[in-house]
């Protein structure tokens, strides 16, 4: 149970926590189209590299994530969540000052991302811990839920809006724009207080390193989860980056189309986030084997667009709405089993594990997406993650079935 489970004034905390975050996830979202188009329009990056900038983003929680994760239960979260912001503000207005000067190059571009990835990851972890801190476990789901929508609307917004901001060819003002944000978004959190429960270990780093790897391991149902998301991750990053480059250099879609392709597909994650919002004891299972599959089918679609034509924009956009429902209804589900099924003082470290192996898939798929551009070329790069994601839906359903039939959901059943 969380600090503030026995009191009413959790709902105004979260509130505030919840705005913070959402403006957070905007700009994220905003980013993770507009650096590559940077790099693939404004830079002139091969084709081959440009996924090179996305895998960097991600890179640090391989590092940063576990050696936080064995710290983190026994320190606050809120001061390192709001130094994460201010320091990601302050090196995209460094970019912003580079890119007026005539400075800002390609090698530059790659070491101010990896050091914002370094912050976002240190963020995360905090994030992942400090909700079940904040709100009741009773209300997870439902907090959960509108932390998926804020996500989801990020989703829809965040992309049209990073294509538009690139498509006015201000590029300058984009970064500003980052900086400037991401530091309100710091001064929001000033707004949360909270007696945070920490806990302390007579363990050895070496331990305390390895405590989440072994719970996470340990139990079947979050063994399960964590294969599920790694893999999906994977081929989900090398299809939206290969995607990127094959629509502005094959397709001809210009940056903001192919803002409005993503951001406006994407509108489904918040029906996804909203269908998903409340519990359905029985159906567990069920839940998250259609929505996964949803996500994982719905952009073999993506091969289907050729050119600039309506055609082609009508198969992007619903190819996106529909993996948008499915990754947003499959993650509030799955966060909030991963939530009750872990012990409260390892929910820092198992989530912390969680965003390494997850993450780095992402990371991961970024790079294959240079490999296999620079072997088979965008289409038939494009192809193989398709088919791969929805080869490994099958061969996870199988698991996920099998796994949450024969373990009991912890507070509820399956």
């Amino acid at each position: 149970m969380s600090v503030l489970a026995e009191t009413v004034e959790w709902r105004p905390l979260f509130n505030r926590f919840w705005a913070s975050h959402s403006l957070s996830q905007l700009l994220a979202q905003t980013i993770a189209v507009a650096v590559p188009l940077i790099a693939i329009s404004v830079l002139h990056v091969p084709s081959a590299q440009v996924g090179l900038v996305t895998s960097l983003q991600f890179a640090p929680v391989l590092v940063v994530t576990p050696l936080l994760a064995a710290r983190i239960d026994s320190v606050a979260r809120l001061p390192l969540m709001r130094a994460a912001h201010w320091a990601r503000g302050v090196l995209w207005l460094i970019a912003a000052a580079l890119s007026v000067t005539g400075l800002l190059s390609w090698t530059v571009l790659i070491f101010l991302v990896t050091l914002a990835g370094v912050c976002t990851a240190a963020f995360d972890v905090a994030t992942q811990t400090f909700i079940p801190n904040l709100v009741p476990r009773a209300e997870l789901v439902t907090a959960n839920a509108r932390v998926q929508g804020s996500l989801s609307f990020a989703q829809i917004v965040g992309p049209a809006f990073g294509g538009v901001l690139l498509g006015t060819g201000h590029v300058s003002a984009a970064f500003v724009l980052f900086g400037v944000a991401f530091a309100a978004s710091g001064v929001l959190l000033l707004r949360v207080h909270v007696d945070e429960r920490t806990f302390t270990s007579e363990e050895s780093f070496a331990r305390r390193f390895t405590a989440g790897f072994r719970v996470a391991f340990g139990s079947a149902v979050l063994r399960g989860l964590l294969i599920n998301a790694t893999w999906f991750n994977l081929f989900e990053q090398l299809m939206i980056t290969t995607f990127l480059v094959y629509a502005v250099r094959v397709a001809g879609l210009g940056e903001g189309t192919v803002g409005f392709v993503i951001g406006g597909g994407a509108a489904g994650a918040l029906l996804g986030a909203v269908i998903s919002g409340r519990p359905a004891p029985g159906s567990t299972r069920v839940r998250l084997v259609l929505f996964s599959g949803l996500a994982a089918v719905a952009p073999s679609a993506l091969v289907l667009v050729t050119d600039q034509g309506p055609r082609s924009i009508i198969c992007a956009v619903a190819a996106f709405f529909c993996y948008g429902v499915g990754v947003a209804a499959y993650n509030v589900v799955a966060i909030s089993l991963r939530q009750r099924a872990t012990p409260h003082d390892g929910l820092g470290r198992v989530g912390a594990v969680y965003r390494m192996f997850a993450y780095g898939a992402i990371a991961g798929g970024a790079a294959l997406s240079g490999l296999f551009v620079s072997l088979v070329g965008l289409r038939d790069a494009l192809a193989v993650a398709v088919v791969a994601l929805v080869a490994g839906w099958i061969v996870m359903s199988v698991v996920l079935v099998r796994t949450l039939g024969t373990h009991a959901e912890p507070g509820g059943t399956t």
